[in-house]
């Protein structure tokens, strides 16, 4: 609810701005649980789902103040033995979160996870190379994977790594968003982002990982991460055509997303807007909506 006041509040949040809410539950239910209902995870999943559906709730009279929908919770977690030390350790994949939602007047942040608000930082990729037997491979945009709109969503990311150590275990638990009826569109008019993907790539087969399982590694295993983006706000056909461009010049839009999401007609060799084509084509996409 916070988010959705004004900025100017912020540096007066406080216990005060509890006060004068009333949260009423249901027992039994997902927002107030009986023993022993399972709750690990809680605030990942459970927690996100339950934000997603108040700024929903609230976008309904203030679409312009509501973040859209970020990208669902990607952080499977990696558990084995270090064949260094002999101890256990575990790996927290926050690399791998997707993007933020946008609001209106902001692209999303990227690579913020859900509800994240910007807020998450990730460590040094050099620091968990020195600190774990596993080395990275990727660490980039992905491509086309935010939602469209006037204020596009923010991007996802491709993340892989190989396990140079011992055999282990993939835990998925803190990972959803791999189905499509997962994902909600954004407001006035903006899109949704795309789903999350895990894989195992094991001697060059890649194997698909569901979400909320454990799942053996071996040795020499690649672990790929496509990250989906988060929910875009406004009609992507209204989103500068220059700003357009300079999503296709970082990688966080292809030549044929720009034309088939937002209307942008871009030469692909100079990489620069054909305004004519892109003013009837833009005319006419909306015609068809």
């Amino acid at each position: 609810l916070l988010t959705c006041t004004s900025p100017e509040m912020a540096d007066y949040h406080n216990q005060g701005s509890l006060e004068d809410l009333q949260i009423i539950t249901k027992k039994g239910t997902v927002v107030d649980p009986i023993y022993p209902a399972p709750v690990g995870c809680c605030p990942v999943i459970a927690g996100s789902l339950i934000v997603d559906t108040m700024w929903d709730a609230l976008s309904k009279a203030i679409p312009e103040k509501v973040p859209a929908q970020h990208n669902r919770p990607m952080h499977p977690h990696i558990v084995s033995d270090h064949p260094r030390t002999g101890r256990s350790y575990e790996i927290k994949n926050f690399w791998a979160e997707g993007g933020g939602g946008a609001v209106y007047g902001y692209d999303g942040w990227p690579n913020t996870g859900p509800g994240g608000s910007g807020m998450l930082c990730k460590s040094s990729i050099e620091v968990m190379e020195a600190s774990f037997p596993w080395r990275a491979l990727q660490y980039k945009i992905a491509t086309d994977h935010a939602g469209a709109g006037k204020w596009r969503g923010g991007v996802g990311n491709i993340w892989s790594l190989v396990n140079e150590g011992k055999p282990g275990l993939l835990m998925t638990g803190p990972a959803d968003g791999q189905k499509l009826y997962s994902l909600k569109a954004g407001y006035l008019g903006g899109r949704a982002g795309r789903p999350n993907e895990i894989y195992i790539v094991r001697n060059g087969e890649r194997i698909p990982v569901a979400g909320k399982r454990n799942v053996p590694l071996r040795e020499g295993d690649e672990l790929l991460h496509v990250s989906g983006g988060g929910a875009g706000v406004g009609d992507p056909l209204e989103r500068e055509a220059q700003r357009v461009r300079e999503d296709v010049l970082e990688g966080v839009i292809s030549v044929e997303g720009a034309r088939r999401d937002y209307g942008v007609v871009i030469d692909p060799k100079s990489l620069e807007v054909d305004s004519a084509v892109t003013a009837s084509l833009r005319v006419e996409m909306s015609h068809i909506r």
